[in-house]
């Protein structure tokens, strides 16, 4: 992502049908299957990622990278964290190297916990005032 002095990309219907209809439409129809047929994860996976298309468009990020999510995704990390997928710092540091660096920065950004609900302050232990 580079910023450009291009006029932003023309055909923007067909870039918003396109999110609706394949990046949610297809995308749920193929993880529903998945998830009836677990066998089928890797090779869904490995024909998505080959078809994912290089796509060259120009306007402001919000429109471009801001994009509706009507499938529920199940995050992996429950599958990285084993059989207990209850999360903690300790688990949280064995899955993301750099979490305190995160937490450094996010105190920074946000002495007084702002940004921080109840279920953040149990999972990053940060005390909130």
């Amino acid at each position: 992502m580079h910023e450009t002095s291009e006029p932003p990309s023309t055909n923007q219907q067909w870039s918003y049908l396109k999110k609706m209809l394949i990046e949610n439409g297809l995308f749920w129809m193929l993880s529903e299957s998945c998830r009836l047929i677990p066998s089928l994860s890797k090779r869904v996976s490995m024909l998505s990622a080959q078809s994912v298309p290089s796509v060259a468009e120009s306007g402001y990020s919000h429109q471009l990278f801001a994009t509706p999510r009507l499938v529920r995704f199940y995050e992996m990390e429950y599958s990285t964290l084993g059989k207990n997928a209850r999360h903690d710092t300790g688990r949280l540091h064995q899955v993301y190297l750099r979490l305190q660096d995160f937490l450094d920065v996010r105190a920074r950004l946000d002495p007084q916990g702002l940004f921080v609900n109840d279920y953040l302050a149990r999972l990053f232990g940060i005390a909130v005032h």
